[in-house]
């Protein structure tokens, strides 16, 4: 027989594996000049967490430098207007 709390531990167990994760933190904004925007968002900043599936875009002049966690490295260039 079930009791209600029996009830209340499965919808909590329920609630747990239906929540959307936390992104992923892979890696940061070490540089940047003028503008690099995330996700058609807002501007990063220099020390600005990059996260997994972040898509970051520079303005014509932007550029960008970006260290991730294994210590890799890429950079961000200009958008052609």
């Amino acid at each position: 027989m079930r009791t209600p709390y029996h009830q209340i531990a499965i919808f909590i167990a329920c609630l747990a594996f239906a929540a959307p994760s936390a992104a992923e933190t892979v890696g940061s904004m070490t540089a940047y000049q003028t503008n690099i925007v995330r996700n058609n968002g807002g501007t990063m900043d220099v020390g600005a967490g990059v996260e997994l599936g972040d898509q970051l875009r520079s303005d014509p002049t932007g550029l960008g430098m970006l260290v991730f966690r294994d210590e890799s490295s890429a950079k961000i260039g200009p958008t052609p207007a």
